[in-house]
């Protein structure tokens, strides 16, 4: 979904564009927080700090710090679990927030 795959695409681009375009930003029911949403998927905002702030990319953090996002703009995905279940006071310092401002640092994007 990041990098128009190796020969087998999951959903076309047309697809991938319409998730990634903002369809909602207000408070999330479950979650409680302001969370920017795209078609079943957030997208970078102050309580998705995991999701890449680069056009079109989306993700979903998951339970105690795991995430999985796309970055088409960059042809890069990343999938991080977890196998201890915490969730920092401060999300900024969250292992998935880290993991993923790493990945990103060290590729050179945004």
């Amino acid at each position: 979904m990041a990098g128009g795959g190796d020969g087998e695409r999951l959903l076309p681009p047309a697809r991938v564009a319409l998730i990634a375009r903002e369809r909602r930003h207000d408070l999330d029911q479950v979650l409680d927080l302001e969370i920017r949403k795209g078609l079943g998927y957030f997208l970078h905002g102050p309580n998705a700090e995991s999701i890449p702030d680069s056009p079109g990319a989306f993700g979903h953090p998951g339970a105690g710090g795991s995430v999985g996002w796309a970055d088409p703009a960059n042809g890069l995905a990343l999938g991080f679990a977890k196998t201890l279940l915490v969730s920092p006071v401060d999300r900024w310092k969250a292992t998935d927030a880290l993991v993923s401002a790493k990945v990103r640092e060290v590729l050179g994007v945004s």
